[in-house]
């Protein structure tokens, strides 16, 4: 079998090179009132969001979202902003468990990783009340996640949310 010399070459190991990955910068804006004693939902998303149809109840407005790309990574960013207008009612939940898997960007130059974050801003206005209760999210090994929630509130309403965690899998390989 010829093989090629590589006489006078002088050859040097070097780390590999990571082409740097496309981040999703998904946003979901999704704006609740009342109109005919029910409430209603105006709003959109950007990839990898999606807004499933919306189910009444009685007078609140059940909405699913849909995570399309299937789970986070580090450096993903999922932004989740909600205006409720007075007396509107409103449950928001998840199509599915959210999936954390390992982070992008880990390495011996930077062992700490790069964080996946998911937030939660709602705006809950006089009467209204939005109930936050995604299915559970699932963290795998050397995934990293920030999450939180922050709102605003006027006058008497009613803001209840939820969400457990849980530990996936490891890959053996």
């Amino acid at each position: 079998m010829p093989h090629a010399s590589l006489q006078g070459f002088k050859v040097t190991l070097v780390e590999p090179i990571v082409v740097g990955r496309q981040c999703w910068q998904g946003n979901a804006s999704i704006r609740f009132y009342r109109s005919g004693g029910r409430t209603l939902h105006q709003g959109g998303c950007t990839a990898p969001l999606k807004l499933s149809r919306a189910v009444a109840h009685g007078g609140a407005c059940e909405l699913s979202l849909l995570h399309t790309a299937g789970g986070l990574v580090g450096g993903d960013v999922l932004h989740i902003n909600c205006q409720l207008a007075p007396h509107s009612r409103a449950l928001l939940t998840s199509v599915a468990a959210q999936k954390v898997y390992g982070t992008v960007g880990r390495s011996r130059l930077q062992p700490q990783g790069t964080w996946a974050r998911q937030r939660l801003v709602c705006q809950v206005e006089d009467g209204a009340w939005l109930s936050w209760f995604p299915q559970e999210t699932v963290v795998f090994a050397h995934g990293l996640l920030q999450a939180g929630a922050a709102g605003g509130v006027e006058g008497i309403r009613r803001l209840a949310g939820g969400g457990g965690g849980a530990a996936g899998a490891h890959s053996g390989g």
